[in-house]
């Protein structure tokens, strides 16, 4: 019976030790950092237009934001500068997070605009007279121009055939069927 309870401890010893190891490591892992994953659904990071990224600029969330680059579209998305030496303004230098999260943006927004928002898709609320005209609809934001705010502020009108339908609005992706 001794040496039963003695391996018994020795058992509950082991798997204590497990457990406080693997605890360690979860504690220890890296988080994604919130500066660009906020707000969530609509980070000011992913927000950021495709032209401000070709000038290597990027955002991040700041609240309360107070000076240089504040208030970039939102009251809490700071403008921030990727490359110092290649911008000649005075913006706060981006966090490394604003290049990493650029990347993965890169690698998914294959068809993202047919997706979003992520609760009621811009494509999945034309209604079927729509679609029968041969016209379609997408995410975009900011959308500015011919074929925006159709039944939200951020969805925009297309023509998925141009030989059935030359209305002006824009060509429609791929993904818009």
């Amino acid at each position: 019976m001794i040496m039963f309870s003695k391996f018994l401890s020795n058992i509950f010893l082991c798997l204590s030790f497990i457990v406080i190891v693997l605890f360690t490591l979860v504690l220890s892992a890296k988080k994604p950092d919130k500066k660009c994953t906020m707000p969530r659904g609509r980070s000011c990071t992913a927000l950021t237009p495709d032209e401000m990224r070709d000038k290597d600029l990027g955002s991040y969330f700041k609240y309360p934001c107070a000076g240089i680059g504040c208030n970039f579209y939102r009251p809490y998305c700071r403008l921030c500068t990727k490359d110092p030496s290649k911008v000649n303004k005075p913006y706060v230098e981006c966090p490394s997070c604003v290049a990493d999260a650029e990347k993965s943006l890169n690698e998914t927004t294959e068809g993202f605009e047919c997706y979003m928002p992520r609760s009621r898709s811009c494509t999945s609320l034309v209604p079927s007279m729509t679609k029968a005209l041969g016209l379609g609809m997408y995410y975009q934001y900011p959308c500015r121009g011919n074929g925006c705010h159709y039944m939200e502020p951020y969805c925009r009108l297309c023509v998925v055939d141009r030989m059935r339908n030359a209305a002006p609005y824009p060509k429609c992706p791929d993904c818009v069927l």
